[in-house]
């Protein structure tokens, strides 16, 4: 047989071969509902990609699906913008608010809205092909009700959960009801599937296994919330919303009970359950709704907490914990795992970047609102959405070398004396961006951790140093040797160590300069604590500093390493002094003022510089 016979015979066996079409696109990155979205993501924060305007919160998460981002909005429409630009392709009216996530397959997007309705649409047009209206909603008095059910489509197949207490299973080409099973509340939760089987949550407190091809039952495990009566809680510890994870061998969901469980997902049988405690009520009780839907990644469990105001991973095969991240507010959103990561949203407006191993921050981006929508991964970009109704795409990248992402803010309970009066104000607004608070004996901890210098900064919000961090002699200080190892360190109050204090009164008895000058190794020259205009020099510009401010306490330009801006009399009114051979470390002094800073933008981009 010739080549050419031999080409077109190939080619023959290709055109009979059956081409398997794409992977559904659906919410939680798969039918399983791990979370985890097989793509790269950066650990660093490159930027905005581009935002786009909605007229309503966006609530769900977005969905990719050829080239597309699909996603609902508050004020009832469902949205295909281009990935690559963010630019809309089409939009449909679908008459009710849209808080869930689509759902993408063989050519069709799936979406549940307010009005106890679902809706298939074309994904190149957007043009109608069916809706199906669902039941009347059960009765619910508790509020928080703030999703839907996030369709997921498996075999030709549509899976949703309705307000009606009913978990549907639809035909995805008509709309039409293959089976039903009731349960005796409203379904929030997003149906999970896996080898045959659908799993999903209910608000009267159970979790339900049911076959997908008949829907006979497997099995309903029952939560400690379903035998709970929240009537008498005086609010609601029996939903479950979360929407379940499946691994091999477990699911794993949250409830408003308080509890993360982990069930045999063939038994139905419970394996553990991770309590939720809210330290800010008197005994600390397990009562921290778990609303989100975990991730599972690496052997761990990851999800946040409401009124726990945490986000933390439990390893699935002993619910020990493994690592917990603080946060200012709830955690509603459920977090995406991608290439070592993990990201979620909080009602504070930030959406977070977390190392999943660890749980050591990477990096957050504040939309200006809450953040209950679920992360999105794809090809190196975080797709959110925000209750002030954008969806952002946010840009990783690689961590640049010089990054520092160990950061603290040192402040100290004012005793009878201190200089710079917006200590305060300095600690709140670098704890809300992440850095931790540290106090006395925190700070001589930073210090000390000399190994981890390099990756590191603080900020000085209070200028009277704890005496262990100085100590005699002070040029083998523990400040001295941080600096040295190359932390970097900013400075915004009175000259470190320069007030001498009565050891009985505590209160100050003089002004040694000579002290702070052997502790930072800068002769002072007599000192100006005139009040001067001061401009930014090239390297103070690309330090982030603004163009010019008032400053004060200015030292002689030739005693320092780098001028950052200069008085009018010529002096280094902003400056580093280096000790070591690592770029961008060393003592960085700024402001020297004892009033409040108006913008602490300037000081936070000095703090997080990268050479």
């Amino acid at each position: 047989m010739g080549t050419t016979a031999l080409a077109l015979l190939g080619s023959a066996i290709l055109a009979l071969t059956p081409v398997s079409p794409p992977p559904p696109s659906v919410f939680r990155a798969d039918l399983r509902h791990t979370g985890v979205f097989p793509t790269h993501a950066g650990a660093a924060l490159e930027g905005v990609r581009w935002s786009f305007p909605t007229g309503g919160p966006v609530r769900g998460s977005p969905v990719v699906s050829g080239g597309l981002v699909l996603f609902g909005s508050g004020d009832g429409f469902l949205y295909a913008v281009d990935f690559s630009t963010g630019r809309e392709r089409w939009r449909v009216d679908l008459e009710s608010a849209v808080c869930s996530t689509p759902a993408v397959s063989r050519g069709l997007v799936f979406a549940t809205s307010r009005n106890r309705r679902i809706t298939a649409v074309d994904l190149s047009t957007g043009h109608r092909r069916w809706h199906r209206d669902m039941g009347p909603e059960l009765p619910f008095p508790w509020g928080w009700d703030y999703w839907l059910s996030s369709p997921a489509v498996s075999a030709g197949t549509v899976f949703v959960g309705g307000g009606d207490g009913k978990l549907y299973a639809l035909e995805a080409s008509s709309g039409r009801t293959r089976w039903s099973v009731p349960t005796n509340g409203r379904i929030r939760s997003s149906p999970a599937i896996a080898d045959g089987v659908v799993y999903v949550g209910s608000m009267d407190g159970r979790l339900y296994a049911v076959d997908s091809e008949t829907g006979k039952s497997r099995f309903a495990f029952e939560t400690e919330g379903s035998a709970i009566d929240s009537a008498a809680e005086g609010y609601d510890r029996t939903s479950i919303t979360s929407s379940p994870a499946v691994d091999p061998e477990s699911l794993f969901f949250g409830s408003r009970d308080g509890h993360l469980y982990a069930v045999d997902r063939r038994s139905g049988t419970r394996r553990w359950r991770f309590g939720h405690k809210v330290v800010s009520v008197p005994g600390s009780p397990e009562v921290g709704w778990v609303v989100g839907s975990p991730a599972v990644a690496g052997g761990l469990v990851l999800v946040g907490s409401s009124d726990g105001k945490f986000f933390n991973a439990v390893r699935a095969e002993s619910g020990e914990e493994a690592w917990r991240f603080p946060t200012n507010d709830r955690v509603f959103s459920s977090g995406a795992v991608a290439d070592g990561l993990v990201f979620f949203g909080c009602d504070d407006g930030h959406v977070f970047a977390l190392d999943a191993a660890t749980g050591v921050e990477k990096w957050r981006f504040q939309t200006g609102a809450m953040v209950v929508s679920s992360p999105t991964v794809h090809e190196g970009t975080i797709l959110v959405g925000s209750d002030n109704g954008r969806v952002y795409a946010l840009q990783t990248g690689p961590e640049k070398p010089g990054a520092r992402p160990r950061r603290g803010v040192f402040w100290r309970e004012p005793g009878s004396w201190r200089w710079f009066q917006g200590d305060a104000a300095v600690r709140d607004y670098f704890a809300g961006e992440g850095y931790s608070v540290l106090d006395d004996a925190g700070l001589v901890q930073f210090l000390g951790q000399t190994q981890l210098a390099p990756h590191s900064t603080l900020v000085m919000a209070s200028d009277r140093l704890p005496d262990d961090a100085v100590g005699e002699p002070v040029e083998d200080s523990a400040v001295r040797r941080y600096l040295a190892a190359g932390g970097r360190m900013i400075w915004l109050g009175v000259p470190p160590a320069a007030v001498v204090f009565d050891p009985q009164t505590d209160k100050p008895v003089r002004f040694d300069r000579s002290r702070s000058e052997r502790l930072l190794g800068v002769l002072q020259g007599g000192g100006s604590g005139d009040r001067l205009g001061v401009r930014a020099t090239p390297e103070g510009r690309r330090w982030g500093l603004p163009d010019w401010w008032i400053g004060g306490l200015s030292v002689p330009a030739e005693a320092v390493t780098t001028i950052l801006g200069r008085d009018e009399s010529g002096r280094a009114s902003a400056w580093i002094q280096t000790y070591g051979p690592s770029q961008g470390s060393g003592f960085v002094r700024l402001w020297g003022r004892e009033e409040p800073i108006p913008d602490l933008s300037w000081v936070q981009a000095a703090a997080e510089h990268v050479e």
